[in-house]
C-alpha cells in the first residue's frame, strides 16, 4: 500500500510538472464565443414542469402583476404543501444593453419578488429555493419565472 502511495507521489511531483512544461497556449483547445453560440443555437427554452406556474414578463419589468399573483394562487399545492418550492427565473436585457450581469440581476429581483409574495401568502421562506439564471441562452427573449414543487 505504501508503495502505491509512493508511486503516486513520485508521478505527481516529477512527471506531471514535466508534462505541463511541454504545453503552450497554442496546444490548448479553447473554443471562441462564436463556436459556443453555434453549439447552443436551436436549443429550446426549458419547458415548465406539469403543475407549475410560468409567469411571463416584459423585458426589464420586475413588478409582479395581478395576473401573476392569480397564477400562483390558482395552485393551492404551492401554499398548502409541505414540499419545497423551486423558483427558476430568466431575464433578457434590451438589445442595446448586452450585459449578462444585468440579466442576472433582473432575474434575481424577479425571483425575490415571487418569493416574497409566496411568503406573504403563508409559505415558509425555508421551503423556497430561488435560481436566478439570467439569460443563459442567446436568441429568443426568455423573460419568465417558473414556480414549481421541487421533486427532490
Amino acid at each position: 500500500m505504501r508503495l502505491f502511495f509512493l508511486s503516486i507521489a513520485l508521478v505527481t511531483c516529477f512527471a506531471l510538472p514535466a508534462l505541463a512544461q511541454d504545453l503552450d497556449e497554442g496546444s490548448l483547445v479553447m473554443p471562441n464565443a462564436q463556436e459556443i453560440l453555434d453549439q447552443i443555437e436551436g436549443i429550446e427554452p426549458i419547458a415548465a414542469p406539469v403543475g407549475s406556474a410560468k409567469l411571463y414578463f416584459q423585458p426589464n419589468i420586475i413588478e409582479l402583476s395581478e395576473t401573476h399573483k392569480r397564477e400562483i394562487l390558482d395552485r393551492p399545492d404551492f401554499i398548502s404543501s409541505d414540499h419545497r418550492l423551486k423558483i427558476l427565473s430568466y431575464a433578457t436585457v434590451e438589445a442595446g444593453d448586452q450585459d449578462t450581469m444585468s440579466a442576472r440581476r433582473i432575474s434575481l429581483e424577479r425571483a425575490i419578488i415571487v418569493k416574497n409574495f409566496l411568503k406573504d401568502s403563508g409559505v415558509a421562506s425555508t421551503r423556497i429555493d430561488i435560481f436566478p439564471m439570467g439569460d443563459q441562452i442567446n436568441g429568443d427573449p426568455r423573460d419568465y419565472v417558473i414556480v414549481s414543487l421541487d421533486s427532490q
